[in-house]
């Protein structure tokens, strides 16, 4: 039961971490997916590998040489020059990604609950501080309650589009040039930038546990529950194409079809999701910190929100388009140094240091 209890909570976790605003929203997936038509689906059936086998790979990697954070892994992986650059861009991301998960509870609270822009930031930070404060356990168990709660208002409104749509959904046309390899681009970057954000919080949590099979099974089942995930919602796009591009936020479109009440439970979700990223975010930074500086823990914590509340005012919109398209491409290096060290850990493990 306990190694039960422990795979699901590695699963919400990976899971939390990587759905975000842009997820929740729709928009993400729309960029890189719909907007494709059908190769799009070949796509998210080679992401869902991509989550599930990526995950794996790196709680296994980060147990064999007993990780503390993800700059030790990233430098095992990559080498000590290449490995330090690495380290210190996805350092000033996870930075950057609270700043655009903050400014995101912002924009909900102004937008859909008609609240002062300030006060879904402060909540959104207090909500994040108050998590990351109790270390892993903390955002274990945040996980495991929110993602639950994400999951099942993901599924009904999906469930809600399958039974007014029936099962012969819209599959848009191809809106970029004609060329049969762009869905694989497409999914490569959006796995490649995912997983580099993930790695913040999966590279320490194998560490110091007695029974890595739920560990790992965690990260394959995390993968796996990702792809679900993105294979519905773009059904649902799709469903609603091409009505839905026209939103910023689609997903909310598509559910205030169904009721208020649907409406508000869709806008909690996309609030929550935000709050699960900037978790992950907090969480690997301060860890990062705490290792190389020997700084007190809860104090990295606190400063860090402290830091990014100003720069939340930048803008939801204009911190996204402008972080994370400068970030897709170094984390497509990331992955193939990630696969590299597959190879090298399974075909050549003598290469692997182990720390005792």
């Amino acid at each position: 039961m306990r190694n039960k209890g422990l795979c699901f909570q590695i699963t919400a976790t990976y899971v939390g971490t990587v759905i975000g605003a842009g997820f929740a929203s729709g928009q993400e997936i729309i960029q890189f997916f719909t907007h494709l038509g059908f190769p799009g689906f070949w796509g998210i059936g080679l992401a869902t590998i991509l989550f599930a086998f990526f995950g794996f790979l790196i709680l296994f990697l980060a147990e064999q040489i007993q990780a503390y954070s993800y700059g030790e892994l990233i430098q095992n992986i990559c080498g000590k020059r290449i490995g330090i650059a690495m380290d210190f861009s996805i350092t000033l991301f996870l930075l950057g990604g609270l700043c655009v998960m903050l400014a995101g509870g912002g924009a909900i609270f102004a937008e859909h609950l008609g609240l002062p822009y300030t006060i879904g930031v402060i909540s959104t930070s207090l909500i994040v501080m108050g998590t990351v404060i109790f270390g892993t356990e903390g955002v274990m168990l945040a996980n495991a309650v929110i993602v639950p709660i994400m999951v099942g208002v993901t599924l009904l409104v999906n469930l809600l589009v399958a039974g007014e749509k029936g099962f012969h959904w819209h599959i848009s046309p191809m809106v970029d040039p004609p060329n049969s390899n762009s869905w694989l681009l497409s999914t490569f970057l959006y796995v490649a930038y995912n997983m580099t954000l993930a790695v913040g919080v999966l590279a320490s949590l194998g560490r110091g546990v007695k029974e890595q099979r739920p560990v790992y099974w965690g990260g394959i089942m995390g993968g796996l529950v990702l792809g679900g995930l993105i294979l519905l919602n773009n059904l649902s796009l799709t469903a609603y194409y091409p009505q839905a591009i026209s939103y910023q936020v689609p997903m909310l479109y598509i559910a205030s079809h169904y009721g208020s009440i649907l409406q508000f439970s869709y806008v909690l979700v996309l609030w929550l999701e935000m709050i699960t990223t900037a978790i992950g975010n907090v969480y690997g930074f301060a860890r990062k910190i705490e290792l190389v500086s020997r700084w007190n823990y809860k104090v990295i914590v606190i400063v860090s929100v402290l830091l990014a509340i100003p720069f939340s005012y930048w803008g939801f919109a204009h911190l996204v388009s402008f972080l994370y398209p400068l970030f897709g491409y170094l984390s497509l290096a990331f992955l193939l140094f990630l696969f590299f060290a597959f190879l090298r850990s399974f075909f050549f493990p003598f290469l692997t240091k182990r720390k005792d």
